[in-house]
C-alpha cells in the first residue's frame, strides 16, 4: 500500500484513499512521506486516540496503533515501513473528536507535544475548533494531510464503523467544514485525505456511504 500512494501521489490532483480499519494509515502516510521532504502535518479526526503501543493495547490490536507509528513509536515491524521517523511532527498533528482512550496513549501524545481535542470541545463551536486545528497542521514547512476515522462521526449519522461511539461530530458539521477549508489557500498544500473505518455490511440505507461521498466531493470541488 505505501509503494501504491507513493506513485499516486507522484501524478497531478489531490489522493483520496478510502480504507478498511484505521491501520492503513502506516501505508497511506508512508506513502505519501516518499514525496515529502521532512515530517508533515496531520489532521486525525477520530473517536479514538489510535496511540497504543505494544507496551500499552490490552488487545495488541494493530488498528489501535497507527497514530503511535506515524510518531516514530511501537512495534519495530511497523516502525520499518517508515521512510522516516518520525513520519509526521508531533508539534504540527492535530487529534479531534476524542471520546474513547486509554490512559497509556494519552499519556504517549501528552510527552510528544500533540494537540488533542475532545469532542465536548469540538461541539462548543465546531467550525471554530477544526478551523484552528487545521490551521495548526497546515502550518507544517513540507505540507499535511488529513485522515479521517468515520467513527469520529456521530452513529446517527455514520453508523456503518466497526467501533462506534455515542456522540460525536454531526456529518453536517464535518460536511460543512471540508467544503470551508477547501476553499483556503492553504489547502494548496494539502498533501492527501484519507478516510477510514467505513463497514459497508452496517451501512443499511447507504446513509453513512453517502456522507463520505459528501466529504470526498468537498475537496474535489476545489481541484
Amino acid at each position: 500500500m505505501r509503494d501504491t500512494v507513493a506513485e499516486v501521489a507522484s501524478r497531478p490532483g489531490l489522493p483520496i484513499i478510502v480504507g478498511g480499519d484505521h491501520s492503513c494509515a502506516i501505508g497511506t502516510w508512508s506513502g505519501i512521506a516518499k514525496r515529502c521532504q521532512g515530517p508533515i502535518g496531520l489532521l486525525w479526526v477520530d473517536a479514538h486516540l489510535d496511540s497504543h503501543t505494544p507496551n500499552t493495547s490490552p488487545s495488541g490490536a494493530i488498528h489501535g496503533m497507527p497514530l503511535a507509528v506515524l510518531l516514530g513509536h511501537g512495534d519495530s515491524k511497523l516502525l520499518k515501513l517508515l521512510p522516516r521517523k518520525p513520519l509526521i511532527s508531533p508539534q504540527h498533528t492535530v487529534v479531534v473528536g476524542v471520546r474513547s482512550y486509554e490512559q497509556g496513549e494519552r499519556d504517549l501524545l501528552s510527552a510528544l507535544n500533540v494537540t488533542v481535542i475532545t469532542i465536548d470541545e469540538v461541539k462548543k463551536n465546531p467550525y471554530q475548533v477544526l478551523m484552528k486545528a487545521y490551521r495548526k497542521v497546515a502550518s507544517s514547512p513540507y505540507g499535511f494531510g488529513i485522515s479521517v476515522d468515520m467513527d469520529a462521526i456521530d452513529p446517527k449519522d455514520a453508523p456503518a464503523v466497526s467501533v462506534p461511539e455515542p456522540g460525536g461530530i454531526a456529518g453536517k458539521d464535518l460536511v460543512h467544514w471540508f467544503q470551508r477549508a477547501a476553499e483556503l489557500t492553504m489547502t494548496k498544500r494539502l498533501k492527501a485525505l484519507e478516510i477510514t473505518e467505513y463497514n459497508p455490511k452496517f451501512d443499511s440505507g447507504h446513509k453513512t456511504s453517502r456522507l463520505l461521498v459528501d466529504l470526498m466531493q468537498a475537496f474535489l470541488a476545489k481541484q
